[in-house]
């Protein structure tokens, strides 16, 4: 069962948040003190900053992917989970869809309620986008 969330976590909610755009939602799924490592980009740290990061990062394209998860570890009141995720990339500049394929790892934590929220995700993309 926590396994099932954890992969629940990292596809379907992430997945609708992330191709709706929807800053809100993806807030719900991070811890308060989430960390993210984004490829081409300095650490970002704390809810204030995850949400910028955010609402920066949605202004500047839309997203439609596919997330798949490989792996979870739990360890108690962490785990991780692997993958890999696909799609197109829009610029909101304008231009045609590029083609999205890479792979993240999340460091996820049970909180107090008993759900999971992501407290640390790296990602990269292959090739990165122009």
């Amino acid at each position: 069962a926590q396994e099932d969330a954890i992969r629940k976590l990292m596809t379907v909610d992430y997945d609708k948040a992330e191709n709706a755009g929807d800053v809100a939602a993806k807030m719900l799924l991070y811890a308060p003190d989430a960390v993210l490592l984004p490829p081409q980009g300095a650490i970002v740290s704390g809810e204030a900053a995850v949400r910028a990061w955010h609402v920066t990062s949605y202004k500047e394209a839309k997203l439609q992917v596919t997330s798949t998860v490989r792996e979870v570890r739990i360890f108690g009141d962490a785990a991780t989970a692997t993958g890999t995720y696909s799609g197109t990339m829009t610029t909101t500049a304008g231009g045609a869809p590029q083609k999205l394929t890479g792979k993240f790892l999340a460091l996820v934590r049970r909180q107090k309620d008993g759900s999971w929220k992501i407290a640390q995700e790296i990602w990269n993309t292959e090739p990165p986008p122009k």
